[in-house]
């Protein structure tokens, strides 16, 4: 996961994964594209419940 502040100022996250092409080899690619966070707080407080192994006790 990867959190980051716009050039607006406002926050968004996305799902960032190794992957492997027989041509290509391994690379980085971009899975899943969060909505627009008014804060930081705000985008963690939405991974947090959204992703189970990033939960306290997972």
């Amino acid at each position: 996961m990867r959190v980051y502040k716009r050039t607006d100022g406002f926050f968004e996250y996305e799902e960032v994964f190794e992957a492997f092409d027989q041509i290509a080899g391994t690379y980085w690619s971009s899975g899943y594209q969060s909505g627009m966070f008014g804060t930081e707080g705000a985008a963690l407080a939405e991974i947090t419940a959204t992703t189970p192994w990033l939960r306290s006790g997972a």
